[in-house]
């Protein structure tokens, strides 16, 4: 099995892998063979990765024929399959990468029957509705405040609680760890997207 270390670098080896893979499949096949090509390469590095080391090598340069991917259906659990967008290379569950993809083709199937606003996500439309019933089920422990969403509440707590990210640098301090994140590239230089 792999430590936490050896699965972060595994992912993000993987996560190259898949965008170099998708960079040069454009222009040379369509579009449908290059999804099943990433797909098929997909689940072969998922079932490869439970064991380390392999080498990538091998997978690169094999040979990528279409088939039906029954054999890993049959062999490996779903939930610890790896499915990777090939727009952006996010990676997801199986079913989220479905509503994912949403995103990149703008398609919003869920609309609140009030305004008409549309949702990528049945959940969205869901939430949105509670603004128009005034339902806040979200309770602050502390205070009397209510909120829509169990995210919003755990926002809201962690203004209260001091359970912030804080820059050891510069002493900033930020309530979500993406953001501090973004914030230590500031100090590192660090610029991932070129």
């Amino acid at each position: 099995m792999l430590d936490s270390g050896q699965k972060a670098l595994c992912r993000e080896v993987m996560l190259e892998l898949f965008r170099n893979m998708a960079a040069l499949c454009d222009g040379l096949v369509s579009e449908k063979e290059k999804q099943l090509r990433l797909l098929t390469l997909q689940r072969e590095v998922s079932a490869k990765s439970h064991s380390f080391p392999f080498t990538l090598s091998k997978i690169l340069n094999r040979k990528y024929k279409l088939h039906t991917f029954a054999k890993y259906e049959r062999n490996f659990h779903l939930s610890k399959k790896m499915k990777l967008c090939i727009k952006c290379g996010r990676s997801f569950s199986t079913k989220s990468n479905h509503c994912h993809w949403r995103i990149h083709t703008n398609e919003r199937p869920y609309k609140c029957p009030e305004y008409g606003k549309s949702f990528c996500q049945k959940t969205g439309v869901i939430c949105h509705k509670k603004i128009h019933t005034g339902e806040r089920p979200y309770k602050s422990m502390k205070y009397a405040n209510r909120f829509i969403t169990n995210c919003q509440l755990t926002f809201h707590q962690r203004i209260h609680t001091g359970k912030l990210y804080k820059c050891m640098e510069c002493g900033k301090s930020f309530r979500w760890n993406s953001e501090f994140i973004r914030h230590k590239r500031i100090h590192t230089g660090e610029r991932p997207y070129k």
